[in-house]
C-alpha cells in the first residue's frame, strides 16, 4: 500500500467522523412515511359485503374468502365471508382497496410485517381490521445530504411544552 493513499483513506475516514449518520437503529428509529404510502392492509368489517371483487382482482392471488365464526352481526355480510391475506405473495399494488365497492380496505403505513412463523404470515380478518398502533418512540426523517434526524412524536411536543 502505498504511504499516500494510505493517508487519503486515514483523512478520508476522519472527514466523515463529524458528519451524521445515514443508518436507522431499526426498530427503534423508523423512516417518517409519507400520507398514502402503501403499506398492510385495513379491513373494515362494517363495511364488506363478501363479495370477492377484491380476491378476483388481486394479481398475486395471495387473497382468500373466508368465513368468519365470531359472535358479531353483520347485516350487510350475512355470509360472514371476509378476505385473508398471505402477505408473503402480496406486492402491494392496492389494487383490492382501489376496486372495492364499499371501501371495506384501506391502506395503512404499517410495514413492518415480519414473523418468525410462517402461520403468522397469513392474517386473517380480525386480524386485518385491527387498527395498527402507533410508532413508539424514535421517528426519523432522512435528508440526502444531512444524514437522519429525530422526529418528536405528538407525546413528546406535547411534554416540551
Amino acid at each position: 500500500m502505498k504511504p499516500a493513499s494510505a493517508a487519503q483513506a486515514f483523512l478520508e475516514g476522519v472527514k466523515h467522523i463529524f458528519k451524521r449518520t445515514f443508518t436507522l437503529k431499526h426498530p427503534y428509529q423508523r423512516h417518517e412515511l409519507p400520507d398514502g404510502y402503501r403499506g398492510r392492509h385495513l379491513l373494515y368489517m362494517d363495511r364488506c359485503t363478501g363479495c370477492g371483487i377484491c380476491a378476483w382482482i388481486c394479481p398475486e392471488k395471495c387473497i382468500t374468502m373466508v368465513h368468519v365464526t365470531d359472535d358479531s352481526v353483520y347485516p350487510q355480510n350475512l355470509d360472514k365471508r371476509f378476505p385473508q391475506y398471505w402477505y408473503i405473495r402480496c406486492c402491494f399494488c392496492h389494487f383490492c382497496t382501489d376496486y372495492c365497492p364499499r371501501g371495506a380496505l384501506d391502506y395503512t403505513k404499517d410495514y413492518d410485517l415480519a414473523e418468525y412463523e410462517k402461520e403468522l404470515i397469513i392474517w386473517s380478518p380480525e386480524r386485518l381490521s385491527r387498527t395498527p398502533v402507533g410508532y413508539q418512540g424514535y421517528r426519523t426523517r432522512f435528508h440526502r445530504w444531512a444524514g437522519v434526524d429525530h422526529v418528536p412524536s405528538t407525546e413528546e411536543e406535547s411534554t416540551a411544552r
